[in-house]
């Protein structure tokens, strides 16, 4: 009796640490990191320009591809230093080199779970969601110095998440920098939020990355105004209705995307919560 316990009791353990197993493989399935920049048509590989990632596992459950947003590891949540590039130290230093863009260009990135492979599956299908990039005239990202150049949030067309059609266009998006800039080194932070867990306060997972542009802008090239410039940490609150949001619902008629609005070549785009219809802003559509 004592041995039959004793294998009920060993396997009773195996299944436990089977399904303790089980969901840690999914929550590190679900992750994702910006991989790569296309300028000019060209990627210019596995990440170069890019601020360096977070070397090994971060914390519990915590690794280099994870979202900015685990409470336990990082209190201030939303308001973490880690949303500005990445997690710190790492996204505090220089990438290898800066690419040169010209303003008005046509600018992509390249996301990945795990690697620049065929196979990657680039996130999870239930990481619904909008994306959004941002750039800052500065080195450090530091105070109201970022101002938006391009988001998206969901088709209520067809319920089809920025999050998903860069998961179906194998990690990839395309935006224009805005013509009116003036030159100089700027970086340049994309951010993809997932919100299956937006539901709950603290919920919205951000995945962000930063490049380091050299802009050769316009002569006469000029700054946004002051109400399009916000702070990374700062523009985002746990309350915000774009991040405590319940993906799914099957028939989303309306959703407002997180952050200010859109700077295009010297004014707004307007409204962040003009979201019902996505431009085709991927290769493949």
């Amino acid at each position: 009796h004592t041995e039959t316990a004793s294998k009920s009791k060993t396997v009773t353990t195996m299944r436990t640490l089977s399904i303790f197993f089980a969901i840690a493989v999914a929550m590190v399935q679900g992750h994702m990191y910006l991989s790569s920049i296309t300028v000019k048509g060209v990627d210019q590989g596995e990440r170069n320009c890019l601020r360096p990632l977070y070397s090994g596992q971060i914390g519990p459950d915590v690794y280099p591809n994870s979202p900015i947003n685990d409470i336990k590891i990082f209190p201030a949540g939303l308001l973490s230093a880690n949303m500005t590039c990445g997690f710190k130290p790492y996204a505090d230093r220089p990438a290898n080199r800066k690419c040169t863009i010209n303003a008005g260009d046509k600018v992509g990135l390249t996301w990945h779970h795990n690697n620049p492979t065929a196979n990657d599956d680039i996130v999870d299908g239930s990481h619904k969601g909008p994306c959004m990039v941002y750039m800052a005239r500065s080195d450090t990202g530091e105070g109201p110095v970022w101002f938006k150049i391009f988001h998206e949030g969901i088709d209520t067309s067809n319920q089809l998440w920025c999050a998903i059609r860069i998961k179906n266009n194998r990690g990839y998006m395309e935006f224009t920098i805005p013509s009116t800039l003036p030159s100089g080194n700027y970086l340049l932070r994309g951010e993809v939020i997932a919100l299956h867990d937006g539901n709950t306060i603290n919920g919205a997972q951000p995945y962000v990355g930063c490049a380091e542009i050299t802009l050769n802008g316009a002569t006469d090239g000029v700054m946004p105004a002051t109400e399009f410039m916000v702070s990374i940490p700062g523009t985002y609150k746990p309350t915000d209705p774009g991040l405590k949001f319940n993906v799914y619902d099957n028939n989303i008629k309306a959703y407002t995307i997180p952050g200010p609005e859109v700077y295009k070549d010297g004014s707004a785009s307007g409204p962040s919560s003009a979201a019902s219809t996505l431009r085709p802003f991927f290769g493949l559509f």
